[in-house]
């Protein structure tokens, strides 16, 4: 129920503001730690501290919280930001929209979603790549 909760709230209210979001707290974190990775050891130090970091509170969340007669809904609440399907499939038509004006503007565009380089991308590729991420997402979410 949590799960579909989250789902429905996404699909109405899209995300919370930046400030708010855990996925971008979860950027920040791969920004500052990818900065300090020198190779095998310290790069799974980081990955280790950054799992620790973003799945221990939610672990304890759930075994607080589902034994709650309400805690399902609070659950949902809170797994809620974790779901950016309305805001990636928005993005997916923001490229679309782009190709129209022209293919640099659609790779900047598709840069947002991808962490791939997008500069030598042909139309083709920019479509596919944006479709791609729109479907392992989706996969992911149901």
């Amino acid at each position: 129920m949590s799960l579909l909760l989250a789902l429905l709230l996404d699909a109405l209210f899209g995300e919370p503001p930046s400030r708010l979001h855990p996925v971008v707290w979860m950027g920040r974190y791969l920004a500052w730690a990818w900065a300090r990775v020198r190779g095998l050891w310290s790069g799974a130090f980081y990955w280790a501290l950054g799992a620790l970091l973003f799945t221990l509170p939610a672990l304890l969340l759930d075994l607080l919280l589902r034994p709650l007669a309400w805690g399902w809904a609070l659950l949902g609440l809170l797994l809620k930001p974790l779901f950016s399907l309305r805001m990636l499939l928005l993005e997916v038509f923001e490229v679309e929209k782009a190709l129209g004006e022209g293919l640099e503007a659609a790779r900047r565009r598709l840069a947002r979603i991808v962490s791939r380089n997008t500069a030598d991308l042909s139309e083709e590729e920019v479509r596919e790549a944006a479709l791609e991420s729109s479907r392992r997402t989706s996969r992911i979410a149901w």
